[in-house]
């Protein structure tokens, strides 16, 4: 099987193997299916030898690391050289020989790290050679080694390559290791080690079989070593490549030999021989082979891809072959030959001794591996067809240290996923010898973004230049790619949320500001636009023809990952001194992100069907959309805790409509401004000041300023020609803030005001957007007053039509105008109150109460539970010409505090918050205030807001000095009919607290009257309580768990009623 980088947890295991039937949904990323998905990063270790001096012979080792935390830069720039962090140097204290050597990585023990086996030539005898294990720790820096010397008991060729292989031989699901050489008698030798938990290494068997050819050439690699599960039973075999007898005039013949270990035994199982074609009869100059496992089709077992390049008639020629070992191991199957002159086919290849690279891996994330090629300054990509040929997909250019680069390393070249992106990357390091400042160790890594692996796509994203300059010499090196930091994360199973009816506003036509007022008794409508009146004032969505679009939205999948835990005090350890945050975006993005944001499933197109008017209310066009919304955990190593979440939004039964600011539908929505109040629009300085504004459509006080007076009548519109002069977007990405509107699904995690992007609207050119501004009464007095319409993509990624308002003013001197004189002797602290002049403008209200309904009372959690710390923010204005004198109070009620309400205590101790400062001419400012949630609270409750309440400021109005706004409230139901709300859907909510000792609370959802079973079980999916098992009514209920009796650990909790079934986790922490 290949050996992803997918792992199960063990309690996971557990808890999927009791509770089979848990989910019956299958969720966007399919963790139900697969299980948790445990990602770890992959590190690059180097090691090499270098001559500290008068021949002495030192090796040394570092790690480097992709710092997948902090800021990630683009691909390609020059920030790419910040992107690898390293340990120092380390060094064994052995001598060695400035000759091959050879590292692997490896799984020897059940530690969280990588482990690492090398070997290398010593100075003190030609029969031995000398092995280092390290051990690693969260640094990624090892902290000890364990030494081992071979004494084989005959010299050892001294010129020519050594191999350390690692696989699992035996079965028992860690990893082996082998040493490979040749000896003066030109066999080829292996020794095999096991190595225990402790990391000590002891010799389990010894085998020879073959010999090769002895050769006078330079550079002729007469053998190489590979091992891989070839059957795809779990089990690695060792294939080994020799040339043993003569070259032909045509060709050089090559044996690949497969063995198996079987009971501690080395057995050889099949063999083959391949003849590499030679391009001249006569010549034979350089003969350069190599072999790599992959999955090159749709098995579960390794393939092998083997390599030779040779060079005759001075003329280089690569000759590739998949090979494809039987169920038996007694069949080797060679796919055709693929031939390449590399002179005139590799773009960066130079035509003199070339050094070989081969690896293999998923470039992609298709699921089948590509064969990467590196020889002579080209790498090459191909993709391997079904029926084992080659397909060229890139080339690229890569360092080369001059002529006798070859002699350096022949393990320069790996493929693995180093950014932890579920995509394999091209990791090559060279050591450059140019005689110049460019020299020492080139490390880089590259991936390809385009999935179809065009040249050219290819992108280098961490590299590091210039490191451990050898003084201008040729050194031995060797590279491999692990673990060794341990580090990594797990996305566990997911927890299914379903939210009800959330509004996604796509245009916001506000109606053109007019005035209406109550002052000493006396109503002022200062546009006749009320009681009957003909007004004149709109703002017009015009349809060009019925079926015509001017614009839509389509509605898809987004998914995001949370800000992170609250409980920060959790973190632990921090690998390579570079930080904990991993870039789980970047992985989501690879692994799951795109295919889930491209699926059609729940995809909805809608389109403004209908021509609009605003006229005395502002319309907004939104759509309106059910979601399933998917919480998957994501842990550190073993930790029990989970640092953040991915969330994933499915929308369902997406519907769009026109509707009112007052309507129930816009209880999302929060206007800036009250209608018909003037004094309420912020004559911002500058038109892009205002904070609601993201992006400037149309925006002018020099040519869109009208004053309005007895007569005036002017026309303003939007068209498609304002987009495309201004540089706006006609393609806009519509985002949910999923920490307010989805604040209540997990009380664990918070989004850092994230935005998750389920909508994207496009305008096309038929767009037309008109306004049209009348005129006022001058029977009332001086109300004359001047308007600003303008055009933005709003903050919240909505098309808004808004308006800058300044009432005239006379200077001094001058006799005053209408509107100084009725507002400029006093402030007038208030909130915007939409429904609080109905009555007098000639609409009925069935709640007199709805008068002081505001939606300048916010909540966050906006769906809190007994024991949240709740923060409700009032936004305090001031409808005046004249600043208040002193900051103003606001004092916090349960309940209509003339009608007997409960004062708020808040965690300051009072009910009482002030604002920062005075409330400066028509301004506004925020104030928050903290509270506790108790139990018992009623269903919808109203949070009041009074103002001012001990009259210590004369103000032009004392009925607006409240307000209210419903906890709780969905944002689609009639608030007069919240209370009566039943649940719609089951729904099983995170226990809170969590963790808890001893006592957490469940909340649960049930639609119907019903039997209602939850149950406790353990980690090892035992039941350990039954907490309910009786009749219930439909209806939202708490249930407590106190587990005083129970041992520290992870516990899962169940919801069983009717077909339904819920299952979630709780931590218990003594």
């Amino acid at each position: 099987m290949k050996k992803r980088q997918l792992f199960f947890i063990l309690f996971f295991s557990f808890f999927l193997l009791s509770f089979t039937s848990i989910f019956p949904q299958s969720d966007p990323f399919r963790i139900n299916e697969t299980g948790p998905v445990t990602v770890k990063s992959q590190d690059i270790f180097l090691f090499w030898m270098e001559d500290i001096g008068g021949g002495n012979i030192k090796n040394y080792q570092k790690v480097y690391r992709y710092k997948t935390d902090g800021i990630l830069h683009p691909l390609d720039s020059l920030y790419i050289d910040t992107m690898l962090t390293n340990t120092s140097r380390r060094e064994d204290s052995r001598p060695g020989k400035n000759a091959f050597i050879d590292v692997a990585s490896a799984q020897f023990n059940k530690d969280p790290y990588d482990d690492i086996v090398a070997a290398w030539r010593t100075t003190q005898s030609n029969q031995k050679l000398e092995i280092m294990i390290s051990h690693f720790d969260t640094t990624g820096f090892y902290t000890n080694t364990t030494p081992v010397t071979l004494d084989v008991g005959k010299d050892i060729r001294q010129d020519e390559e050594i191999y350390v292989r690692a696989g699992d031989f035996d079965a028992d699901s860690l990893d082996e290791f082998l040493v490979a050489f040749r000896d003066l008698s030109d066999s080829v030798i292996f020794y095999m080690f096991d190595v225990d938990s402790t990391l000590q290494a002891s010799q389990s068997a010894r085998f020879s079989n073959t010999k090769v050819a002895g050769s006078s050439l330079a550079h002729f690699v007469k053998y190489f070593i590979e091992t891989a599960d070839l059957n795809g039973d779990g089990v690695d075999e060792i294939i080994l490549s020799t040339w043993e007898t003569g070259v032909t005039t045509t060709a050089v013949p090559i044996t690949i030999r497969v063995y198996a270990v079987e009971n501690g035994v080395i057995v050889q199982k099949s063999t083959t021989i391949i003849n590499v074609p030679k391009s001249n009869v006569t010549g034979l100059q350089d003969f350069i082979m190599a072999s790599a496992k992959g999955q090159f089709d749709t098995d579960d077992s390794d393939e092998l891809v083997f390599s030779a390049v040779v060079k005759s008639n001075f003329t280089h020629v690569s000759h590739h072959y998949i090979l494809n070992v039987s169920q038996n191991l007694q069949t080797i199957s060679v796919g055709p030959r693929q031939q390449y002159t590399m002179i005139s086919d590799f773009p960066f290849f130079i035509n003199d001794i070339t050094e070989l690279g081969l690896a293999a891996g998923d470039l992609n994330g298709n699921g089948r591996d590509e064969v990467v090629f590196a020889a002579g300054r080209n790498i090459r990509v191909c993709a391997v067809n079904d029926d084992y040929t080659f397909v060229v997909k890139a080339d690229a250019g890569v360092a080369n240290a001059g002529p006798s680069d070859y002699t350096q390393s022949n393990n320069y070249l790996k493929v693995k996923d180093v950014n932890m992106d579920s995509r394999d990357d091209i990791i090559i390091v060279k050591n450059i010898v140019l005689g110049s400042t460019l020299d020492g160790f080139e490390i880089a890594a590259v991936t390809f973004p385009d999935s179809t692996l065009a040249d050219g796509t290819q992108k280098v994203f961490a590299r590091k230049l210039r490191d451990e300059n050898q003084n201008d010499v040729y050194q031995r090196y060797a590279i491999a790619v692990g673990n060794f930091d341990g580090f990594d994360f797990t996305v566990g199973t997911p927890s299914l949320y379903h939210e009800y009816g959330i509004v996604q506003p796509v245009v916001l036509l506000n109606a053109p500001p007019v005035h209406f007022d109550m002052l000493n008794g006396n109503i002022y409508d200062v546009n006749g636009c009320f009681n009957g009146g003909d007004c004149d004032f709109w703002t017009l969505y015009k349809k060009q023809t019925t079926s015509s679009v001017e614009v839509k939205t389509e509605v898809h999948n987004d998914w995001q990952v949370s800000g992170g835990a609250k409980a920060e005090g959790q973190i632990t350890g921090s690998p390579m001194g570079v930080g904990v945050n991993l870039n789980y975006k970047v992985w989501a993005t690879g692994k799951y992100g795109n295919q889930f944001s491209k699926d059609q499933t729940n995809r909805t197109t809608v389109t403004v069907s209908v021509e609009v008017e605003a006229r005395e209310d502002d319309r907004i066009y939104s759509t309106i959309a059910d979601y399933d919304i998917w919480e998957y955990p994501v842990f550190h190593g073993n930790e029990p805790f989970a640092r953040r979440s991915y969330f994933a939004l499915v929308p369902k039964n997406v519907q769009a409509t026109w509707y009112g600011s007052k309507s129930y539908f816009a209880q999302q929505y929060i206007p800036d401004h009250q209608v018909s109040n003037i004094l309420s629009y912020y004559p911002y300085d500058t038109l892009s000041s205002n904070p609601n504004l993201s992006q400037i459509i149309r925006a002018s006080y020099v040519s869109d300023r009208f004053s309005l007076d007895g007569s005036s009548s002017y026309a303003w519109n939007l068209s498609i020609t304002d987009f495309e002069q201004n540089g706006a977007d006609t393609t806009r990405n519509l985002g949910i803030d999923v920490g307010a509107e989805l604040g209540g699904v997990s009380a664990s995690f918070k989004f850092d005001n994230t935005k998750m992007s389920t909508h994207t609207t496009s305008i096309e050119n038929l767009i037309d957007l008109r306004v049209h501004l009348g005129n006022v009464n001058m029977g009332l007095g001086d109300v004359k007053y001047s308007v600003t319409p303008y055009a933005y993509w709003g903050t919240n990624d909505a098309l808004v039509i808004d308006y800058a308002v300044q009432p005239e003013l006379a200077p001094i001197g001058f006799p005053l105008t209408w509107w100084q004189e009725k507002y400029g002797n006093n402030p007038d602290p208030t909130f915007v109150l939409p429904w609080l002049l109905d009555p007098e403008k000639g609409f009925a209200l069935g709640d007199p109460d709805k008068r002081f309904q505001t939606k300048d009372i916010t909540f966050l959690p906006r769906k809190p539970v007994p024991g949240d710390t709740l923060t409700i923010s009032a936004r305090v204005r001031n409808f005046s010409l004249k600043a208040t004198s002193t900051p103003v109070s606001v004092k916090f009620y349960l309940d209509d505090p003339d009608s007997g309400g409960t004062a708020l205590i808040g965690v300051n101790g009072t009910n009482t918050v002030t604002t920062n400062g005075v409330i400066n001419v028509q301004g506004k400012t925020d104030v928050n205030f903290k509270w506790v949630v108790p139990n018992g609270l009623p269903a919808y409750p109203r949070i009041y807001a009074v103002l001012d309440q001990g009259n210590a400021i004369t103000e032009i109005h004392e009925d607006n000095n409240k307000g209210y706004n419903i906890l709780g409230i969905s944002p689609v139901l009639g608030l007069e009919d919240a209370a009566n709300i039943l649940p719609e859907d089951y729904a099983l909510y995170q226990s809170y607290p969590n963790p808890f000792n001893p006592s957490t609370t469940i909340k649960y959802s049930i639609p119907n009257s019903d039997i209602v079973n939850i149950k406790v079980f353990d980690i090892l999916g035992r039941e350990v309580a039954v907490l309910l098992n009786e009749y219930k009514p439909a209806g939202t209920y708490n249930i407590e768990f106190n587990a005083s009796r129970f041992a520290s650990g992870v516990y899962f909790y169940q919801l069983h009623s009717g077909n339904f079934v819920e299952t979630k986790k709780m931590v218990l922490m003594k």
